[in-house]
């Protein structure tokens, strides 16, 4: 009886490992390139524009505020910015018939005015702007730190784990005699 209900225990413990791995090991569609041409819209952009590269504010077509694609659908914008408060969003291929704002801001304490994102610099910062086409989601450091690539999970090893229970833990048990 204890053979039985010990072999029920493990058996529900590795399903669950099993779907946990199954769930991982297998990754999400990636990009390998751009898709789009996300550009860093807002009051913002005269104060990133430079002596070779002006533009003025709310323009979707500039490539002063261009962001840099990354990897995965990722796109990023780094700047510095002088203490104020500024309004931006994300605006895709040059024009306004695609752009995300406030409601796509991954912060749950951001500001939101006429769904633009409201940024409040007390002092000079540089701040580095992210873009996600996958998910249509913003960030910005102000908030917001990826991990790097080498800081990630590695699910691998839960996996190995899966596939040896599955071999010896699970297999068959001879019948009593």
């Amino acid at each position: 009886m204890k053979l039985a209900s010990w072999s029920k225990k493990m058996f529900a413990i590795s399903m669950i490992v099993v779907l946990v791995c199954s769930y991982f090991s297998f990754p999400a569609s990636t990009v390998q390139a751009a898709a789009a041409r996300a550009v860093l819209v807002g009051s913002l952009q005269s104060e990133l524009s430079t002596e070779t590269k002006q533009t003025g504010d709310w323009n979707p077509d500039t490539t002063v505020t261009e962001m840099t694609y990354m990897n995965n659908g990722t796109y990023m914008f780094t700047g510095t910015l002088p203490a104020g408060t500024y309004e931006y969003k994300v605006a895709l291929n040059g024009t306004w018939d695609e752009s995300y704002g406030h409601s796509s801001y991954t912060n749950p304490q951001g500001v939101n005015k006429d769904g633009n994102i409201v940024l409040t610099l007390a002092a000079e910062t540089a701040v580095t702007f992210y873009y996600n086409d996958i998910t249509k989601k913003i960030a910005d450091s102000t908030y917001y730190t990826p991990l790097a690539q080498d800081k990630l999970p590695d699910l691998r090893a839960l996996c190995r784990l899966s596939w040896v229970m599955q071999r010896t833990i699970l297999r068959p048990m001879p019948a009593p005699y």
